[in-house]
């Protein structure tokens, strides 16, 4: 066994601990960003809502692009999000989607990191950081 497949089980596994009823998993709204509408603002897709754990947090100093920012949430997507084909856009997630935490809690994306499988250039695990 490879150490993609190693890691995708081990993923999967977090996954079935942490879902259900009584796991930790958290529904978040995702409005992916698909465009600007007719007045140049955001467009946005319907909500769907993803299972993610969250981990809530003092604001961090991460850096992004020379900036630095507060990461006030870090959301781990065990599950495949998938793309939404809009032109201009990073997959599977933009730094202009919204999420939205079951407490109401929102932020810009400040950071998405992928633990990318070799095999199949798939996302195992996708990270979004929200200041």
């Amino acid at each position: 066994m490879g150490l993609a497949a190693v890691i995708r089980s081990a993923v999967e596994a977090v996954r079935l601990t942490t879902e259900g009823p009584d796991g930790i998993q958290v529904d978040v709204s995702h409005e992916a960003w698909v465009g600007k509408d007719g007045r140049a603002g955001p467009l946005y897709a319907t909500a769907v809502t993803r299972p993610a754990l969250a981990q809530f947090r003092r604001p961090q100093d991460l850096r992004n692009e020379g900036q630095q920012i507060a990461a006030r949430c870090i959301l781990s997507f065990l599950e495949p999000i998938p793309a939404t084909g809009a032109i201009g856009r990073r997959e599977p997630v933009d730094p202009r989607d919204r999420f939205t935490l079951p407490n109401g809690m929102t932020g810009p994306v400040v950071d998405v990191q992928s633990m990318i499988a070799p095999d199949s250039e798939a996302p195992l695990l996708t990270v979004v950081y929200l200041g």
